[in-house]
């Protein structure tokens, strides 16, 4: 069931802090380079439905837990999809990748492992959603997982995290900077 808490939890969610925090500072960075807007108007985004899908599914996943999970990975492979078809885009490929790698830990861990050394030094709390896992010794492909201590963010990243935060920071900046 939908409610405000679970909607406030999809929110704070570290994957959508991820997701976006790339984006919104590429354009920050390209516009104070720049100052103009305009040239994103240029930005060829094919597959657009697949994207606000996938964005729909991952809100959903966090919001109804039962199936939280498979939502989750339908929604990061979406993101990844759109980004495969977008891949003339600068940056488009790495966040294509970054995909690919959180899928892959996910679907073989049934849950994306978040180190709890990480966490401690990151001043983070393990998530309370159906996609993250405590890493462990039967983890499998560990260094994939969550453990990466992102301080300021209070976060905690994978590998696959940090290469869609670098693309999706790539693909305005690199739009906004376009003659």
């Amino acid at each position: 069931m939908l409610n405000y808490e679970s909607v406030l939890r999809a929110i704070r969610s570290y994957a959508t802090r991820m997701l976006v925090s790339g984006a919104i500072l590429g354009f920050i960075a390209g516009f104070a380079l720049r100052r103009d807007w305009r040239p994103l108007r240029e930005l060829q985004l094919r597959a657009f439905p697949v994207l606000l899908a996938a964005i729909l599914m991952r809100g959903v996943a966090l919001a109804v837990p039962r199936v939280g999970l498979p939502l989750e990975v339908l929604g990061i492979a979406a993101i990844g999809l759109v980004a495969l078809i977008n891949r003339r885009t600068t940056g488009m490929v790495l966040i294509a990748v970054g995909c690919a790698l959180n899928v892959l830990v996910i679907v073989v861990n049934q849950g994306m492992p978040v180190a709890s050394d990480a966490l401690l030094s990151a001043g983070a709390e393990m998530p309370h959603d159906p996609l993250h896992v405590v890493l462990g010794e039967a983890t499998r492909l560990p260094a994939l997982g969550d453990i990466i201590p992102v301080g300021p963010f209070h976060s905690v990243y994978s590998v696959g995290d940090l290469a869609i935060a670098i693309g999706g920071f790539v693909v305005p900046f690199r739009a906004l900077l376009k003659s």
